[in-house]
């Protein structure tokens, strides 16, 4: 994977990750993967194991909050403020 513009992770997003799991342990994710050095890839996606195109995904171009969450399912947009925040929207959106 060509790495871009954000950090592969951070202590806000291995708190998300770590949270996320321990609450839905068949949930799975990855970073948006990009084309080029310059481009953001600061998108990470967040799935039930089998449910790949019902997904959430974050934003931050530091991999840190606030992050922006959107899913799939609705248009609406949500801020995760906080880690823990951020896992609560998750969660409510996977399940």
């Amino acid at each position: 994977m060509v790495r871009g513009t954000a950090p592969s992770m951070t202590p806000d997003l291995r708190q998300i990750i770590d949270g996320v799991q321990g609450i839905l342990p068949d949930v799975e994710w990855e970073q948006l993967p990009v084309s080029w050095p310059a481009d953001d890839d600061g998108l990470w996606f967040f799935w039930r194991r089998g449910l790949k195109e019902q997904d959430v995904q974050i934003e931050s171009p530091m991999g840190a909050c606030p992050f922006l969450i959107e899913t799939t399912r609705d248009a609406e947009a949500r801020w995760g403020v906080t880690p823990a925040e951020t896992i609560e929207v998750i969660v409510a959106l996977l399940r």
